[in-house]
């Protein structure tokens, strides 16, 4: 069945508190204005202001398409002195992989991968779901990408700590933000800890919670507890995180032009855009979203995009026609819960029957 949608840019009637006008559009669309940036200039005098040993900044890869850009952006447009690092979640699609070997290659940046020993992504994964899939669909969103956060801060703060270097540079965007966050987590189902641990799965909680201590205690960076489970956080004031997108304009038609002519960056054939397809995770977080307040977790990036002039709206519609928003179980999901994470046969038969 289909939905309404805004007039102006995708988001459906399912969207929490949305209020269409007599026109069709939403209160977002008509409340919007476009962000600013503080500019290229002082994004340049911010990252001349430090050099490092052997590396002006840190960039991390997930082979995907904005990540890709920023080693770009940094090697090619700012002439940084870059360490590229690569966190194996466990859940990463080949081509990402190709991706980021390829264009750290062509650019000449050396590449540091790690990877949380013992498989302890799928482990910790696997207790979320198990733990939070009694509680519904939108409850499974909650903890899902809990260790490669982690593990993936854990990793990369301490070797900026170990290789002396000054700025991380990092390529998040508010096209990525969720409009609906300051109600997202009542709307979703997401559950305070003390009602996991108190319920008939406290015991599968309470081995979450000691698997990501043990992740994260891999590489913990400095002024961190041992005895946290909480995301490890930068307390060097060495280091210093950058957002390139708060400096310049996210252009995606720009990535697309330079990740793909000048990096041969390439999407898997099998998927229908080229957003967020290097972890096969992120499939089973729209799943579990979509089955929650009907629309997956990209919508609400589309609508950004159709805002912010980067997207027609008739090129958005024509994904979600493709199946961008479908909440259709298939194969690459049966083949995450049960080879990757092996979960038990009746969390998947839970998942499936939503």
């Amino acid at each position: 069945m289909s939905q309404k949608r805004c007039t102006r840019c995708v988001l459906p009637e399912t969207y929490p508190g949305i209020d269409f006008d007599a026109n069709g559009v939403c209160q977002l669309c008509r409340a919007y204005q476009r962000p600013t940036v503080r500019g290229v200039e002082e994004l340049k005098r911010l990252v001349g202001s430090g050099k490092g040993n052997k590396y002006d900044c840190a960039v991390t890869l997930s082979g995907g398409r904005d990540s890709t850009y920023v080693l770009y952006y940094a090697a090619r447009i700012l002439g940084l002195r870059i360490l590229a690092f690569s966190y194996d979640n466990g859940f990463r699609h080949v081509q990402a992989l190709k991706n980021i070997r390829r264009a750290c290659t062509l650019l000449g940046v050396d590449l540091l991968e790690s990877r949380s020993r013992d498989n302890l992504n799928a482990r910790i994964t696997a207790r979320a779901l198990h733990t939070t899939i009694p509680f519904g669909p939108g409850a499974a969103c909650q903890l899902m990408c809990r260790p490669c956060y982690n593990g993936g801060l854990a990793f990369l703060y301490s070797i900026a700590e170990e290789y002396g270097i000054p700025f991380i540079l990092w390529g998040d965007s508010v096209m990525e933000k969720i409009s609906f966050i300051p109600v997202r987590d009542r709307l979703l189902g997401f559950q305070k800890p003390r009602r996991y641990l108190l319920s008939a799965r406290g015991f599968s909680f309470i081995r979450f919670l000691q698997l990501l201590i043990s992740q994260r205690n891999e590489r913990l960076p400095s002024g961190n507890s041992r005895f946290d489970a909480r995301y490890p956080k930068l307390r060097n004031p060495g280091i210093q995180e950058i957002h390139l997108f708060d400096y310049i304009e996210w252009d995606r038609r720009e990535i697309k032009r330079a990740i793909t002519e000048e990096l041969d960056w390439q999407k898997p054939a099998e998927k229908i855009s080229t957003w967020r397809f290097d972890c096969h995770l992120h499939g089973l977080v729209n799943y579990c979203h979509k089955k929650a307040v009907g629309f997956n977790h990209d919508i609400d990036g589309l609508a950004n995009m159709i805002r912010a002039g980067k997207m027609d709206r008739s090129e958005a519609m024509d994904l979600i026609a493709k199946g961008f928003d479908s909440d259709e179980w298939n194969e690459e999901l049966d083949y995450l819960v049960r080879e990757t994470l092996n979960l038990p046969e009746s969390d998947i038969m839970a998942l499936k029957s939503w």
